[in-house]
């Protein structure tokens, strides 16, 4: 069992701020303080520093809270592990909006049929999922969208095309136009963090012009809801095709092909290196390849 002192130290380096982690631990700011100043004295590092008034983690700090981190994450899992019980395992599996709004829901394997074990399901965009594995709020995520971090084990699923659509009544329906004509229409895009957005930054990096325009353009953070202003022709928005579906199908909604440009994107499956059950979610999690 780790020293609770420690504990104290995870608290504050999170919130980096002495009265909110005495508040937290229901404690006073000066047993706080004492703690830090046990733990620096018997570790003969600084921790914390100052920065004019705001309080940091010193490098010494920041390794430090690395380590406990997976330290205190592989207690408690050794004390689930001790624990003599038939109650299931419970993981929380993190989806961006386009894959739990549009893609689970057309297979039948998810979540999937596991009788050791219980699957919470939360919704939120791919940046915010990759900050909830780094918190290890959850225990991993089906993304659409970019991810390039060497600290996940990321595995492709599926692949999505990426498509300018809009209203059949718009005058550029079906309408090849170049690159650089996007910034006359009015455009919808999905909120900074999507990864859609993220997708179009990536395709769109040759094109500043382009980048620089989309960054003054109106952001929606629900599908349904841009989608609504497309099919009422209030403008033209990117989304992906699996999430228009039925609509370009029933004729509603129709695509604007860009000229020599076709983007798509691969969605993940991402997992923590440090993740214990890795290879048996990897087992359960065997998500056929429908590209």
């Amino acid at each position: 069992m780790l020293d609770y002192r420690y504990n104290t130290f995870l608290v504050l380096a999170e919130q980096l701020n002495y009265t909110r982690t005495a508040e937290i631990l229901l404690m006073s700011q000066s047993t706080v303080t004492k703690h830090i100043q046990y733990l620096e004295e018997n570790l003969q590092v600084k921790l914390f520093t100052y920065k004019g008034r705001s309080l940091s983690l010193t490098d010494k700090g920041v390794l430090l809270k690395k380590r406990l981190s997976l330290v205190s994450h592989d207690i408690e899992e050794l004390k689930k592990d001790l624990v003599k019980t038939d109650a299931k395992k419970s993981y929380v599996i993190g989806v961006s909006r386009t894959i739990g709004e549009f893609f689970l829901p057309k297979y039948e394997y998810f979540p999937p049929n596991d009788q050791n074990g219980n699957y919470d399901i939360l919704v939120e965009n791919t940046t915010e999922l990759l900050k909830l594995l780094d918190q290890k709020r959850i225990d991993f995520a089906l993304i659409s969208g970019p991810v390039f971090r060497p600290d996940f084990e990321i595995h492709p699923f599926y692949e999505d095309e990426l498509v300018l659509a809009c209203s059949p009544n718009h005058p550029m329906a079906g309408v090849e136009i170049p690159v650089h004509a996007l910034c006359v229409d009015n455009i919808l895009l999905r909120e900074e963090g999507a990864g859609v957005t993220d997708c179009l930054t990536q395709y769109f990096q040759p094109y500043p012009e382009i980048i620089k325009c989309l960054k003054e353009k109106s952001r929606i953070g629900n599908i349904n809801l841009l989608k609504s202003y497309l099919l009422n022709n209030e403008g033209t928005g990117f989304l992906y095709k699996i999430s228009i579906e039925e609509e370009l199908k029933s004729g509603n909604l129709q695509t604007i092909p860009l000229k020599e440009m076709t983007m798509t994107q691969e969605f993940y499956l991402v997992i923590r290196n440090d993740f214990p059950d890795k290879s048996h979610i990897l087992k359960l999690l065997s998500i056929p390849n429908v590209k």
